[in-house]
């Protein structure tokens, strides 16, 4: 049976293999977690993920900044169980951050914040010397933080609008300084040394979340979208929708083009569902535009406002119609109230003299 200190020098000797399987771990255990809890149970989750990665980040500080001392039992133990925490639980925070907001938006649309999760995930194998870690680490600190309050400051005002979005910046700078604060008094001199590159990197990101959020890049949680496509025809009957659509594409092509046949002055129905919080509300908008292949871009042909209520698991249902609908490359987006694209459907339209064979569908 080994004893307690040849299981201490094991894991330090295998600290680097250990890291990354405790940081798979977490990260894959809150992938299942994240999805089945609801919004309120994941808020408070993600806070006690939040405090524990914290203690653990702390008492990493701490331990290095006293290698001057004698090392005893307890201290090596902090010094090399306290990383693997402050690993697991960073896993599992970018893994639930990863889950809610890739679904709250397409992929089309998010793809370079979720692109910024991963490159963490990954250069987490990269940095290991202290002064790295310690700075890397921090900065995950930062970004889940920040991703974190971004998502529970509409949870907790019930608004979804660009001033939410600076205050919930505010917050998410002024929690991750009281932090680093912390660290600066924990152990000031290791701090100090890795002070340049901390504040050199969340300025960056900083700026790079400000950023994706006016151009439309950061999805706008808590919002989710559930279902959005464009129909024939739509009928509201007994608290559902009827609506009516072209048979569907056969499994075995999923990547062929949405055509839309339809007869002259026939109107297009937009539907989508969107999931709010209970006590939620704020305006979506459907946003309809055309392709102009001489000028190369999407123009605008109709923008239709409602308010959204939350609290439907499948979604608060909406929809809007145009019945102008010339031949051509066509889209329908569902919007925020701040104009981020929560999510799309582009189709093709194409104007024939029968009516194509269509099916109806109920939501």
């Amino acid at each position: 049976m080994p004893s307690y200190k040849n299981v201490l020098a094991w894991a330090q000797r295998n600290e680097r293999h250990l890291g990354a399987v405790v940081f798979v771990t977490g990260f894959i255990t809150d992938i299942f977690t994240f999805g089945e809890l609801g919004l309120s149970w994941v808020s408070l989750l993600f806070i006690g993920y939040i405090v524990l990665t914290g203690i653990a980040i702390i008492f990493t500080h701490h331990s290095h900044s006293q290698s001057q001392l004698a090392e005893s039992t307890p201290r090596r133990t902090t010094r090399i169980v306290a990383p693997l925490v402050a690993q697991f639980f960073i896993g599992s925070l970018l893994s639930g951050t990863l889950i809610f907001y890739a679904r709250s938006a397409t992929l089309f649309v998010s793809w370079p914040f979720l692109i910024l999760l991963i490159a963490i995930f990954v250069g987490n194998e990269y940095f290991r010397k202290y002064k790295e870690r310690l700075t890397f680490q921090a900065i995950q600190f930062f970004l889940v933080v920040y991703a974190y309050t971004l998502f529970a400051f509409p949870f907790y005002t019930h608004t979804l609008t660009k001033q939410t979005f600076l205050y919930s910046s505010l917050v998410a700078v002024s929690l991750s300084f009281t932090f680093f604060l912390i660290l600066f008094f924990v152990g000031k001199k290791r701090f100090l040394e890795s002070f340049t590159r901390l504040f050199t990197a969340c300025t960056f990101l900083t700026a790079l979340l400000i950023g994706s959020y006016y151009t439309g890049i950061l999805p706008p949680l808590p919002l989710s979208l559930k279902d959005v496509g464009v129909y024939h025809s739509l009928e509201r009957t007994n608290g559902t929708y009827v609506l009516t659509q072209e048979v569907s594409t056969p499994w075995y092509l999923p990547f062929a083009p949405t055509v839309m046949h339809i007869q002259a002055g026939e109107p297009l129905y937009g539907y989508s569902a969107v999931f709010a919080p209970g006590s939620f509300s704020t305006n979506l908008i459907h946003a309809w535009e055309k392709y102009d292949v001489v000028q190369k871009k999407w123009i605008p042909q109709s923008k239709v406002a409602f308010t959204l209520s939350g609290g439907r698991n499948d979604g608060y249902r909406g929809y809007s119609y145009i019945t102008n609908a010339t031949p051509g490359p066509w889209r329908l987006s569902v919007l925020s109230e701040s104009e981020q694209v929560l999510g799309r459907v582009q189709f093709e339209v194409q104007q024939v003299d029968t009516e194509p064979t269509l099916e109806t569908v109920i939501k």
